[in-house]
């Protein structure tokens, strides 16, 4: 049934694209284009950089349908990013949190992307004061500059901006309220140290129960964007708005970012443990070339990108590319843990710290296939 309203969803976008140009002054006010361009061209007001940061999150959809031109979104976001991690970083001082931005992996801003803040914190009240310092200097600053129509305090969450804590710093329990509070947060410890040691080259090598928590974090995140997918699958015709059908390829492209994720995480593990590169039923596939010389010779095929990392892709040009992974998920899902799962299996036969817990980790991250899918 899941795929009937998949397929129906597809149809729908189809439909809409007819009207996407008609939209487009909805999404984007003249004034905020104007403001984009005057941003992009170096002669921005304080108060348009105030209009632009207020509308981040229609600037992101648009950019996801494609109307915002790279060079100009890139422009944007740098200032963005700049604004709001003054506003964070200030949040945090106030409450007497140590502050760091999340390293990010990428050299270049993608659309619909978050914000996500480490803090040291010792409490989870910092927290909730975090927030409200933000949200109350976000306000200041729009009414300053007379953009604000109503203060709020939930920019945060429209700003998609979360506090998050260094879990060295905080009992087990105390993460996990702390994970509560903000937007999508690691609940588990264990995978927020695996996180941090992914972006680390220094770091120590990963452990067992680091990568059985990153893989159980990242199924319950795909399964809280599927959980919100439904509300599309349901009512296909929403995707006629084009705010609407941005806001899908987004949920649509995390849940692939999820899935991407364990797929990197099977692919440190071998790295780490030296387990060489992960055999493929059927061994390489070979095509016939033609040398620089004129002769023939046969070269392996790359295996090129999979399909959640073609999946998590948040561009226009991407759409469909996202539906038709966002299709496959529960396939692509089960085939990722198969992996890291065999990966755990060959771990534990040269490591006697992977030894202990493999069995009962790979049954737990297995417990969702049927016995074909685990092999049996």
């Amino acid at each position: 049934m899941a795929a009937i309203w998949r397929i129906l969803a597809i149809l729908a976008a189809i439909a809409s694209v007819s009207g996407l140009a008609r939209a487009q002054d909805r999404v984007i006010t003249p004034d905020v284009a104007q403001a984009m361009q005057d941003l992009w061209a170096g002669r921005a007001t304080t108060k348009q950089r105030a209009l632009l940061f207020k509308n981040n999150d229609a600037i992101n959809a648009a950019a996801m349908q494609g109307w915002v031109p790279d060079s100009v979104y890139q422009q944007v976001q740098s200032d963005y990013a700049a604004l709001n991690r003054h506003f964070a970083s200030e949040a945090a001082r106030e409450a007497g949190a140590g502050f760091e931005v999340q390293k990010s992996k990428s050299q270049t801003y993608t659309p619909g992307t978050d914000s996500d803040y480490i803090t040291k914190v010792t409490r989870p009240e910092q927290i909730g004061q975090m927030q409200s310092s933000y949200n109350r200097r976000i306000n200041a600053f729009l009414a300053e500059n007379e953009v604000l129509d109503a203060p709020s305090d939930t920019w945060h969450n429209k700003l998609d901006t979360d506090f998050m804590a260094d879990p060295n710093h905080v009992t087990k329990a105390e993460f996990e309220q702390i994970a509560k509070m903000n937007n999508d947060a690691y609940k588990r410890r264990e995978a927020a140290i695996f996180e941090a040691k992914s972006r680390d080259p220094d770091a120590p090598p990963i452990t067992p129960q680091e990568y059985h928590a990153y893989a159980q974090e990242m199924q319950d995140f795909a399964a809280k964007k599927q959980g919100k997918m439904e509300r599309w699958r349901n009512d296909p015709t929403l995707l006629n708005d084009p705010l609407e059908q941005a806001e899908y390829h987004r949920m649509m492209a995390q849940e692939q970012k999820y899935i991407e994720r364990i797929e990197n995480a099977n692919r440190i593990l071998r790295e780490q443990q030296g387990l060489g590169p992960m055999e493929r039923p059927g061994g390489p596939r070979y095509e016939v070339v033609e040398t620089a010389d004129g002769n023939y010779a046969m070269r392996e095929i790359e295996e090129g990108p999979s399909i959640s990392k073609r999946g998590s892709r948040r561009n226009v040009d991407a759409y469909f590319d996202t539906v038709n992974a966002s299709v496959m998920a529960d396939h692509v899902m089960n085939r990722a843990l198969g992996d890291l799962s065999a990966s755990i299996a060959e771990a534990a036969q040269v490591n006697p710290e992977f030894r202990a817990q493999a069995a009962a980790q790979i049954a737990d991250l297995t417990s969702e296939m049927t016995p074909a899918q685990r092999g049996q």
